[in-house]
């Protein structure tokens, strides 16, 4: 059996976007024993239509990607029911989807042109976008189209899969959905080749990734339950012993949601202190509605001086230790939880770099109990300066939500 891929974008066309759709739906075809016969990419105003038709005279599966937004150069939809001769049709799924990510009423007549599909086709829902993809048999030919962002893309990838193992009728394979924090993408892929050698099942498993601006989202594909489990479990190893705390979570981890839950829960009031990131934790437990019911305070704090004089961070612990040291972490988070009278203190300092000793050097203090126990660690992160303050503020809030979770406060 094999598959045509169908790649639309005028942002690819004129290289301003490097296409990714070729290495990810390639690697998932190649993993169910789908042959990939050719790939076009034509911009949005190329004749699409005839790409489709020329495509399923030797193919058994068309996929498109691209072309499914509320403009009027997103012209996907429309050129695939001309293909198969099937009329668009609104369908409750599809609008639903539209509404879940716009809110109800809140669109006109262009964002609903995204709840279209051809009559009989099912849809595939899109939990980072509007536009929901759809793919129906026609003819004998499977015709599959997803949207063009990778980050819409890629997650819908696990169900595009199934959808072509029922078609194909190939032996139905299973996806386990993961959720990756702090490590960076490549650094995890170099991991992750590592384990699937050492292991020795490669040929009965494919990993897939999606990056997002927290987190990245890890597919593992699976013929072999047994396989699965071993790459799981070899994996997570790994990561224990590149980070200090847990990192690779099962399933879709929100991280926000997760600490917004928690503190509620436990009717907590929490506050930080904050010498890398500037007021972005702050800044990110706030962007969470409700958050004034829990969160009192925060201060910046780069200055010694004003560790010292508003946290209570000793001269000596500066002097013996240095400002970027745990030592020092652990009077901040004491001193802020103190100060704003929280229950829990969150309190950050390290080295963001690009110049000076020790880049990417940061310590992170968790105060609970009122600020009586403390939980802090190092970590050393790499990349640019605006990586570091970004995987340091994931590192507070995942190490918040492990204290929640695992100490009596």
């Amino acid at each position: 059996m094999n598959a045509s891929l169908i790649i639309i974008g005028n942002e690819i066309t004129r290289g301003l976007v490097q296409d990714s759709h070729v290495k990810r739906i390639g690697s998932l075809l190649d993993g169910i024993g789908v042959r990939l016969e050719c790939v076009f990419i034509i911009n949005d105003s190329g004749s699409i239509r005839d790409y489709i038709t020329f495509a399923s005279h030797d193919c058994d599966i068309i996929i498109t990607t691209g072309g499914l937004g509320p403009t009027d150069d997103d012209r996907t939809r429309d050129e695939i029911s001309n293909a198969v001769s099937r009329p668009l049709m609104e369908t409750d799924q599809a609008r639903q989807n539209v509404e879940k990510r716009l809110g109800c009423g809140s669109f006109g007549p262009s964002n609903m042109r995204q709840a279209l599909i051809p009559e009989g086709f099912e849809v595939i829902a899109n939990e980072n976008g509007t536009a929901p993809g759809f793919y129906g048999e026609v003819a004998g030919k499977l015709y599959i189209s997803l949207p063009g962002p990778p980050r819409e893309c890629e997650p819908m990838l696990a169900q595009t899969r199934r959808i072509i193992c029922d078609f194909s009728g190939m032996p139905q394979s299973g996806c386990a959905a993961f959720s990756l924090f702090l490590v960076p993408e490549a650094r995890f892929n170099d991991l992750s080749n590592k384990v699937l050698t050492q292991i020795g099942c490669a040929d009965k498993l494919e990993i897939g990734t999606c990056f997002k601006d927290y987190k990245i989202d890890v597919f593992v594909y699976y013929r072999d339950a047994r396989a699965k489990d071993a790459y799981v479990s070899a994996i997570k190893a790994v990561l224990h012993e590149e980070m200090p705390i847990k990192c690779f979570f099962e399933g879709d981890v929100d991280v926000f949601q997760d600490f917004r839950n928690l503190i509620v829960s436990k009717r907590l009031t929490v506050s930080t202190a904050e010498s890398i990131t500037a007021g972005y934790i702050s800044k990110l437990i706030t962007d969470m509605p409700g958050s004034s019911s829990y969160f009192l305070s925060g201060i910046v704090c780069y200055s010694n001086e004003i560790k010292m004089m508003e946290l209570g961070v000793g001269s000596d612990t500066i002097d013996s230790h240095t400002e970027v040291s745990v030592e020092c972490a652990d009077e901040m988070s004491a001193g802020c939880a103190a100060k704003f009278g929280s229950d829990i203190a969150i309190a950050v300092t390290g080295y963001a770099g690009p110049d000076g000793k020790d880049v990417g050097k940061v310590c992170v203090s968790i105060a609970y109990d009122k600020g009586r126990s403390r939980k802090t660690i190092e970590f050393r992160f790499a990349g640019r300066r605006e990586h570091i303050r970004k995987r340091t503020a994931i590192a507070s809030l995942l190490m918040a939500c492990s204290v929640l979770r695992d100490k009596c406060v």
